[in-house]
């Protein structure tokens, strides 16, 4: 599915490096690689090849919200990741 590359955004695949924790989307938008990959594997369609990508357009301001306050939170309480976060 190459949920790691892909966009919602932009409906494209785009190719990050491990190192990069955050990438930003098409559209501008700052978010963490692993939580992102999760939220479009979790909008899969039924044959499991590729997200679907109405229901990520959907979904993803939800989904930003939760991301947002995760990452606030982590930071304030000073709670580190390194390997998934880079904090």
């Amino acid at each position: 599915m190459k949920a790691s590359q892909y966009d919602h955004t932009s409906g494209q695949c785009v190719k990050h490096t491990l190192k990069e924790r955050f990438v930003t989307l098409s559209d501008g938008t700052k978010i963490q690689r692993d939580l992102y990959s999760a939220f479009l594997h979790q909008h899969a369609t039924d044959d499991l090849k590729h997200p679907d990508r109405e229901a990520c357009i959907r979904d993803f301001p939800s989904f930003k919200k939760y991301h947002d306050e995760l990452i606030e939170r982590m930071k304030r309480e000073h709670i580190s990741m390194k390997l998934c976060f880079g904090f």
